[in-house]
């Protein structure tokens, strides 16, 4: 018994032993995870700040890329090297690389962030002003794309954001009270206004290298990559290849000249009308970047007035427009929407800027169009030739370490 009581003895201080080796190794363990979490959050603390820092100099200065040799926080260190990314500034975003590099607790890491000075095309729908204060967004509303509004916006029901929304506006009008939107892509409520486009660049380059016209002007793009054009309403028909000029259309500042549309586009176009553009029929992309995301057709319609949709018999039922569209004066013109139609389904695939804003109807099945306005996601950081730019905003557009 005495040898037996001795074994059970030795063994009860084996396991305790091992357990308190175990439990030493686990203290230790936990130690140095603390440790380690510490360093990594002051790293990514000074990342930001220093990222911070060198976003403030940008929004100052929206050409600035000296970039920030070394600050000293406490005993961290961080520099920024800023670069200029952009590849083909007649066709895409301005992008600029905000290279960060920390150094605290004899490890160093590099954050690399990418923010894009978008052009208007980044917006999926883009607003000015509101008349008659009818515009709002209800149960049932699911919105892909990034979207402001210098007005306030109005909200029924639990309508769902998926990409950003921003507006003048210290908040949103809750039309019900009880409102309850989604907001999957962030908001930004009392940002500074937004001014509507500059166009003044974008004419620039247009008379200096983009087929000019001093007439009304009729376009139809057809799909072997020309177009067909005439300024006599069709009585006379040119054609022309869509890589002659530089990728601008335009009615000449002074001419007040509308642009009739038309087609399927094969490449990359802007329409610049010095009054109106008038939709004679569908005007579409040859591939669709919906079904096909490596799609390189862009086209562009600005109008220095309004965008109207012809009422015709091509444009009784349905109409579907693949285009990034300005109408920088007033806003997409149905023309009788209170009284004519129904004429079905009005799409547009791309992006809209508005001065203001005029219903498309007044119902399914009563009146005009049912709008389906589908996001093109290219847009956030590609554009049509030369398309107007934002002067002084930053969107974040990637991140990685």
């Amino acid at each position: 018994m005495g040898k037996g009581l001795l074994i059970i003895v030795v063994g009860f201080a084996s396991i305790f032993g091992t357990m308190m080796l175990n439990q030493t190794d686990h203290i230790l363990g936990s130690g140095e995870k603390i440790i380690a979490q510490y360093v990594n959050t002051v790293r990514t603390n000074v990342a930001e700040s220093i990222t911070n820092v060198a976003i403030s100099k940008i929004h100052q200065d929206i050409n600035w890329v000296a970039g920030i040799n070394s600050i000293d926080f406490s005993d961290a260190h961080g520099s920024v090297v800023v670069t200029d990314v952009t590849a083909d500034s007649s066709s895409e975003a301005r992008k600029i690389e905000l290279k960060v590099i920390t150094d605290f607790g004899n490890v160093s890491d590099t954050t690399v962030t990418t923010y894009i000075q978008p052009a208007y095309s980044y917006y999926s729908f883009f607003l000015n002003n509101i008349w008659p204060n009818t515009l709002s967004y209800n149960t049932g509303d699911t919105l892909t794309g990034p979207i402001h509004a210098n007005p306030r916006i109005r909200i029924k029901g639990d309508p769902v954001f998926l990409s950003k929304l921003s507006s003048q506006d210290a908040n949103f009008h809750a039309v019900l009270g009880g409102d309850d939107p989604r907001f999957y892509g962030g908001v930004e409520f009392g940002t500074p206004a937004i001014p509507l486009p500059d166009l003044a660049p974008l004419t620039a380059v247009g008379m200096a290298g983009g087929h000019r016209f001093t007439d009304e002007l009729w376009l139809r793009f057809k799909a072997d990559g020309t177009y067909d054009y005439s300024t006599d309403a069709w009585v006379t028909t040119l054609f022309e290849s869509i890589g002659t000029y530089n990728g601008i259309i335009l009615t000449e500042p002074g001419t007040a000249k509308d642009i009739h549309v038309e087609g399927t586009l094969n490449g990359r176009i802007t329409v610049l009308s010095d009054r109106d553009i008038l939709v004679e029929d569908n005007i579409v992309y040859l591939s669709d970047p919906i079904a096909n995301p490596a799609s390189n057709d862009y086209l562009g319609l600005v109008a220095r007035h309004r965008v109207t949709i012809v009422e015709n018999v091509p444009n009784s039922t349905d109409v579907t427009i693949h285009a990034a569209i300005i109408a920088h004066h007033d806003e997409i013109n149905i023309p009788n929407f209170a009284t004519g139609g129904p004429w079905g389904t009005l799409q547009i695939v791309g992006s809209l800027v508005e001065n203001d804003f005029q219903p498309y109807g007044t119902g399914p099945g009563t009146t005009g169009y049912v709008i389906s306005h589908i996001h093109d996601p290219r847009l956030i950081d590609k554009t049509p030739p030369f398309f107007p730019r934002l002067t002084s905003r930053l969107e974040l557009f990637a991140r990685s370490k």
